[in-house]
């Protein structure tokens, strides 16, 4: 049974509106392109990606204009969602239009276009987003911060430095993500400062781990040993940064680096603490428990390591 529709039919079936939208494929744009409009916001999530695909697969100038349409679709997440989907799949040639579209009124619309940017790597959408680093609205300026961590742009590290003047955890909060995002010397320097306020520390640590930055391992391994120390969050990120997502070229060196540190460095203090916590650790935390052990060959922590041989998450480490 089918329903009527301006554009052809449309099955009532989701296998028959999936196959429709991948043979649309195929047609001329000026025919598809219709289609492919109603069936991008389908309620089904099958259609949609076929939609998707074929959207895809015609020509991005015949595509573009339903696409950024579809943003301003209040009622149709789906359809939101999956014209950005094709939009960044896209990648930078989409970019101008994006730009002539970031003065929208709507709100929604000017979020969504800016974390767009965050998603197609250029260096033409940085001054875009500095621009709205001032934007009144918090919501836009956290989408801006985000973007800019996105593309990993250390130019604006300075203006982001002096955004941690607004006194707003939700700002804060965003600033640390976009700092691990962005790495290097001067974000993981001024990470080191933030841990030292107990509210971000949590947030910091799992900044580190993110990051996968080198320079903060002699960092970690020094507050391990404080009295106070959120031990497992540190072993988190530790184990975090041992296994950053790196080349394979550069991992073997980064690793051994790794170990290195954490047999230099490692205070002892916190050993006991350590095996205490161990049952009751998260998968994560005792990534980071097992390099420990495995450098420090400390033979009361054999057994431990020995039980994670049999934990499928883990038994590689071990």
């Amino acid at each position: 049974m089918t329903e009527s529709h301006p554009h052809g039919p449309v099955l009532d079936d989701v296998e028959g509106r999936r196959k429709r939208a991948l043979s649309l494929a195929e047609e001329p744009p000026e025919t598809a392109v219709a289609d492919l409009d109603a069936l991008l916001g389908d309620s089904n999530w099958r259609v949609r990606k076929a939609a998707v695909e074929s959207l895809l697969a015609l020509p991005p100038e015949s595509t573009l204009p339903i696409l950024l349409d579809a943003l301003y679709d209040p009622e149709n997440a789906g359809k939101r969602n999956s014209a950005l989907e094709v939009l960044v799949k896209l990648g930078p040639q989409v970019l101008p239009h994006v730009y002539d579209h970031l003065v929208s009124g709507d709100v929604d619309v000017k979020i969504a276009l800016i974390t767009l940017l965050g998603s197609i790597p250029s260096r033409t959408s940085i001054p875009h987003l500095i621009y709205y680093l001032s934007h009144e609205d918090k919501n836009i300026l956290s989408a801006a911060i985000t973007s800019l961590g996105q593309l990993k742009d250390s130019g604006s590290l300075a203006l982001l430095f002096d955004l941690f003047r607004r006194r707003d955890d939700w700002l804060w909060f965003h600033l640390i993500d976009a700092l691990s995002n962005i790495g290097g010397p001067k974000a993981t320097g001024k990470l080191m400062e933030l841990y030292e306020l107990p509210k971000y520390r949590k947030a910091v640590l799992k900044a580190f781990g993110r990051s996968g930055d080198l320079q903060a391992v002699p960092f970690l391994l020094e507050k391990a040993g404080q009295p106070d120390a959120p031990l497992p969050d540190i072993l988190d990120a530790l184990g975090r940064v041992y296994n950053a997502n790196l080349p394979d070229a550069m991992m073997v060196r980064h690793q051994k680096e790794v170990r290195r540190l954490v047999r230099q460095h490692f205070p002892m203090a916190p050993l006991e603490a350590m095996m205490e916590s161990w049952p009751e650790a998260k998968v994560t935390e005792r990534r980071g428990m097992v390099l420990v052990a495995g450098c420090l060959t400390d033979l009361s922590l054999l057994d431990l390591v020995l039980d994670e041989l049999e934990n499928p998450y883990l038994h590689r480490e071990a």
